[in-house]
């Protein structure tokens, strides 16, 4: 399996938005670990590319996101990004770049609850996911990377994480082909392992787009063109604007 240069970029493209659930709540969160797979579609329908991911959560509302794939020496590298409530920050490390991003929690400003409560308005879905029942919910992106639309299962009893996520594209004719699916395998409830939250310490301190440099300079023949990073530069300065302040 090939390295990304889709991982990075579009973890970072998708904005500073938190990719899970909500950062803040009033309750407690329910805390629990989940793991899953990540698997991209060719124009085919076929399995091109498959992925797993790792997803914890704690009772403060802290949040780990892991994502893994096989590097061409067949190692295995991880994406990580931790949101942090009690340090106020989010946190992005990097194996294939060895480097690290940090974000101060106010770049997340706006992020509440909201999410989980709405959830509870999305229609019941007619099957369970890992025994939990959960609620559909249907969107169309703004137009970005191709996606023509999105489906979410989101299970309330898991602050309305998404147990499954399909991403689909237009066809030209606006027939929806799925390009992603997003599949969680298994779910332990109670406190993740502290492990689920440890990120290194000796990785370069990056913007978003010198990450992405960084990793055309180790992998030349799969990297982004300058165009491609420089519409990403939006991102450079809200890593600019948060940590001014700190």
């Amino acid at each position: 399996m090939s390295p990304f240069p889709s991982l990075a970029a579009k973890t970072f493209a998708a904005g500073l938005a938190v990719c899970c659930l909500a950062i803040a709540q009033d309750a407690p969160f329910q805390s629990f670990t989940a793991s899953g797979t990540i698997v991209m579609y060719s124009a085919s329908g076929a399995p091109a590319q498959t992925r797993t991911q790792d997803y914890a959560v704690r009772s403060d509302g802290s949040q780990a996101l892991s994502l893994h794939q096989i590097d061409l020496r067949g190692e295995r590298k991880t994406h990580k990004t931790v949101y942090d409530v009690p340090g106020a920050a989010r946190l992005t490390t990097d194996d294939l770049t060895e480097s690290s991003i940090l974000f101060p929690m106010k770049d997340l400003a706006g992020t509440t609850a909201r999410r989980a409560r709405e959830c509870l308005r999305r229609p019941l879905a007619d099957a369970t996911i890992l025994d939990y029942a959960v609620r559909v919910e249907e969107a169309v992106p703004t137009p970005s990377g191709g996606v023509f639309r999105t489906v979410r299962y989101l299970a309330p009893a898991l602050n309305c994480y998404a147990l499954r996520e399909e991403a689909y594209r237009s066809a030209g004719d606006e027939t929806p082909i799925l390009i992603e699916v997003k599949q969680a395998t298994s779910v332990i409830e109670g406190e993740p392992p502290d492990e689920a939250f440890a990120t290194p310490t000796s990785y370069t301190a990056r913007t978003p787009t010198e990450m992405l440099r960084e990793y055309g300079r180790r992998y030349p023949d799969r990297a982004l063109s300058e165009d491609k990073i420089d519409r990403l530069s939006h991102l450079d300065r809200a890593h600019r604007i948060a940590n001014a302040g700190r």
